[in-house]
């Protein structure tokens, strides 16, 4: 009674075909909406086993392995190169102002400005 032609029969028989049929709709509602439930249920199971496929296929891949090592050690170059311009240019700028402070005080003293 759960083939695919009896459901549809079922789903296109009229309201005034009886009690009966009413009650096989009713059943087969109550069928699918237990198999959707269990559907739904496993649905993440099913995802977790989809993605562990997908990273072992991606690591067994030696040209998507060998493309993600050059492009990490492409980014971290980079920010190793950018973070160590930005820590010498904190450096040389910090020295530039001691400078620029220590000739401004010393000018102000020779000056008589500063006692």
């Amino acid at each position: 009674m759960t083939t695919e032609s009896d459901f549809d029969r079922l789903l296109d028989a009229r309201a005034d075909d009886g009690e009966t049929t009413r009650t096989k709709q009713l059943a087969l509602l109550v069928i699918h909406t237990k198999q959707l439930r269990a559907s739904i249920d496993a649905l993440p199971d099913q995802i977790a086993a989809a993605v562990e496929r997908g990273v072992k296929n991606a690591a067994r891949d030696q040209e998507l392995r060998k493309e993600l090592w050059v492009d990490a050690y492409e980014r971290i170059s980079d920010h190793a190169t950018n973070g160590i311009s930005q820590w010498i240019g904190k450096r040389i700028l910090m020295i530039l102002v001691a400078g620029a402070l220590s000739a401004s005080i010393g000018w102000a003293v020779l000056t008589g400005r500063l006692k």
